[in-house]
């Protein structure tokens, strides 16, 4: 965590004093929506960690392959649907 702030704050001093206002105006929207997409691959992959490994558990592994495609699907729906609403902001 400390090295990623770390990284962003190095980053930004780069594009700020080397590229100008407008390259750090991009970079800060670009981050933004890094680290949306960032947090949602996070909570879904946690949700379905948590499907996975109770089906896991009980044995079902039929039900566990249909959570992960469940899971997968959604991931990805989500995704394109972030993708698709940023493509038309850019």
């Amino acid at each position: 965590m400390l090295t990623g702030i770390i990284g962003n704050t190095v980053d930004g001093m780069v594009i700020g004093s080397g590229l100008g206002v407008e390259a750090m105006a991009a970079y800060g929207f670009t981050s933004s929506v890094t680290l949306l997409v960032a947090i949602v691959g996070s909570v879904m992959s946690t949700g379905s960690a948590v499907v996975c490994s109770k089906t896991l558990g009980s044995g079902d592994i039929e039900k566990t392959r249909y959570a992960f495609a469940v899971c997968l699907t959604m991931v990805v729906s989500v995704c394109l649907v972030i993708e698709l609403f940023f493509y038309e902001i850019i």
